[in-house]
């Protein structure tokens, strides 16, 4: 809420055709966020019931997307409180292939503390990783993790690399473990580095923290939270 591009929008104003345009062409994530927001726009005038009846067919379709955004949003706000004097800024948005930047910046008097969306810090993007070297000849792309948070402070660096799966299917849910372990080869960390490899899924299918090693861990929401709390 603090970020100007918020701060500077006042509650009354609605979102015009030349904003959702803009939003849509930028590509990645936000093609997504255009389509909420136009449907959402369109209902907006009807009263509550008739908005949570076409609510209902909407939001399934968005539902990955959503749970990664709502899972960034209370990563966030678990450390805005213990941050003194923290100042948010983002030179990235929020978007797939972020060139390396961080999407969302926190500098406090305690240190600072990047946030990446489907994108990886600068530092690791390389290309003679073992994926990409396996794939190249079938067009394989790249590995990219959900969320990657990297911490640098009170003068310890920390990152926690997060993995969402969204589903009522727990195997679904299971086949987000192999893929940080996949994470923790293709993207090695620094020696003085400290990270946490981290599946995130929905309450009702993980309802509990489970962790191997202090270095993987399988929750929810909530458990995400208070491991990103913990790093702070």
């Amino acid at each position: 809420l603090e970020l100007p591009e918020i701060t500077s929008v006042s509650i009354e104003d609605r979102l015009s055709d030349f904003d959702l345009e803009v939003c849509r062409h930028a590509g990645g994530l936000w093609l997504s966020i255009s389509k909420i927001a136009r449907l959402i726009s369109a209902i907006w005038s009807g009263n509550a019931t008739a908005q949570l009846f076409a609510l209902k067919p909407i939001l399934p379709d968005f539902a990955h997307q959503l749970f990664e955004l709502g899972v960034l949003g209370m990563l966030a706000a678990s450390v805005r409180d213990l941050a003194t004097n923290a100042r948010w800024s983002t030179s990235s948005p929020l978007a797939a292939a972020g060139l390396g930047r961080s999407s969302l910046t926190m500098q406090s008097e305690e240190g600072q503390w990047d946030i990446y969306y489907q994108s990886v810090p600068a530092a690791q993007r390389r290309v003679a990783t073992p994926y990409r070297h396996l794939t190249k000849n079938i067009d394989g792309g790249s590995l990219r993790p959900d969320i990657w948070i990297s911490q640098d402070i009170e003068k310890k660096k920390r990152e926690i690399v997060f993995e969402c799966k969204y589903s009522l299917n727990p195997n679904y849910i299971c086949t987000g473990v192999p893929q940080i372990f996949a994470y923790l080869l293709e993207f090695p960390p620094s020696p003085d580095i400290h990270r946490v490899h981290v599946v995130v899924g929905p309450e009702e299918i993980v309802p509990t923290i489970q962790v191997w090693n202090g270095q993987f861990a399988l929750t929810n929401p909530s458990g995400a939270r208070e491991i990103c709390r913990r790093s702070f």
